[in-house]
C-alpha cells in the first residue's frame, strides 16, 4: 500500500485532523491527507478514491458536521465498498464530539475522543488499532521468592501533624524457594526510629540490619535466624516509628507492589490532635495516578484491595485541617 492511513474529515475539523496526521507521521505511519496529497489542478474525486484504494486504514474523524457532510459520506461509501472486497482493510472511527454516527458504522467499534481525554492516550489506542498491536497484557513472571498472601499496613499518626508516627507492616507469606532474608527500602524525610521484628509463627526469629542510609532512604535487611523453607507459610510484623515526616499542608504516603500479592489492607488512624480532611486513595502505574476512592471519616480510614498488579502503587493523599 502507498499509504497506511486515509484521514476522512470535515473542513471544520481540519485542525484536529492535521494534528492527528502529524502525530502519525512522527511515529513513521504514512497518511493520506487532502492538504498534503492533492495539488492544484488535481481531480478531488480521483485523488480521494486513489487515497482510499491505496491505504490500509480509513480513519473517520466523526463530528456533528462530518456526519452531515455529503463529501464525507461519499468517502465512507468508497471505504465500505473497499472493505467488502478486502477484509484486511480497516475502518476506524474517532469520535471527537457527541454526534449520530452513520448507520453503516454501527457494526464497527470506535475510539472515544470526547470530554477532553488525553491526546497521547487516544493516539496510543489509535496506533494499537492501526498496527494491530495486541492489547492483552503479557502475564508477568514474578521474580520474588515468596507470595504475599496478605499484607497489612497500619499507620498511626500522633502529635501535631503526625510528628511521631507509628507504622506496623504485617506479612503473611508463602515461600517459593528457601530464603534467609528480606531486603527493603524505607522512604522518609524525617527520622526512622525503633525498628523491630515481631514473629507470629512458631520458631520464627530474625534481626534487622541497616544496609544503607541517606537523608530520605534507608535500606534494611530482615535477616532470619533460620532459613524460611519452600512451600511453608510464615507470619510476622515489622514495626518502626517515624519522626517529623508529615509536616506539609498537603501530605501523602504510598506503598508499591513488588511481589505477587493476593490482598493488601491499609488501616490509617489519626490522634485527636491531628485534624485531617480530604483523604483520597490513588492507584499509580508509571507516572499516571487515578483516584480510586475517597475515604470518608474523621480520624480512622480503612482500605483494602485484592490481587493488585505488580509495580502498582497505592497513594494516600490528605490535607491537614490546621
Amino acid at each position: 500500500m502507498k499509504y497506511r492511513v486515509f484521514i476522512s474529515h470535515n473542513k471544520t475539523d481540519k485542525y484536529i485532523a492535521k494534528k492527528i496526521g502529524n502525530y502519525l507521521l512522527s511515529k513513521n505511519i504514512d497518511v493520506w491527507f487532502d492538504i498534503w496529497d492533492i495539488y492544484a489542478g488535481d481531480s478531488l474525486s480521483d485523488g480521494v478514491a486513489d487515497g482510499i484504494m491505496n491505504s490500509n486504514v480509513f480513519l473517520l474523524i466523526a463530528s456533528d458536521k462530518s456526519m452531515k457532510s455529503n463529501w464525507v459520506r461519499e468517502e465512507l461509501r468508497v471505504a465500505l465498498s473497499r472493505r467488502r472486497k478486502a477484509k484486511d482493510f480497516k475502518i476506524i472511527t474517532l469520535v471527537i464530539e457527541d454526534c449520530e454516527l452513520h448507520p453503516f458504522l454501527d457494526d464497527y467499534a470506535y475510539i472515544d475522543f470526547k470530554n477532553h481525554r488525553s491526546f497521547k492516550r487516544v493516539m496510543n489506542e489509535l496506533i494499537h488499532s492501526i498496527l494491530l498491536i495486541p492489547k492483552k497484557p503479557e502475564v508477568t513472571k514474578f521474580k520474588s521468592r515468596f507470595v504475599l498472601d496478605e499484607f497489612k499496613y497500619n499507620i498511626h499518626f500522633t502529635k501535631k501533624r503526625g510528628a511521631v508516627t507509628y507504622v506496623s507492616e504485617g506479612y503473611d507469606i508463602t515461600i517459593l524457594e528457601n530464603m534467609s532474608s528480606i531486603k527493603k527500602y524505607l522512604y522518609n524525610t524525617g527520622g526512622l526510629l525503633e525498628k523491630r521484628f515481631v514473629p507470629l509463627s512458631k520458631g520464627l526469629s530474625a534481626k534487622i540490619n541497616v544496609i544503607e542510609e541517606s537523608t530520605a532512604i534507608e535500606r534494611i535487611e530482615i535477616l532470619f535466624d533460620k532459613p524460611l523453607l519452600k512451600n511453608k507459610n510464615y507470619k510476622f510484623t515489622f514495626n518502626h516509628m517515624v519522626k517529623d515526616n508529615f509536616p506539609q499542608d498537603n501530605e501523602f504516603f504510598y506503598w508499591n507492589i513488588e511481589s505477587e500479592t493476593k490482598k493488601v489492607t491499609f488501616s490509617i488512624k489519626f490522634d485527636h490532635v491531628c485534624e485531617v480532611k480530604n483523604m483520597r486513595v490513588f492507584q499509580r502505574t508509571g507516572q499516571e495516578e487515578i483516584q480510586i476512592n475517597k475515604l470518608m471519616g474523621k480520624r480512622n480510614f480503612n482500605f483494602f484491595d485484592y490481587l493488585p498488579d505488580l509495580n502498582t502503587a497505592y497513594v494516600f493523599r490528605w490535607n491537614w485541617a490546621k
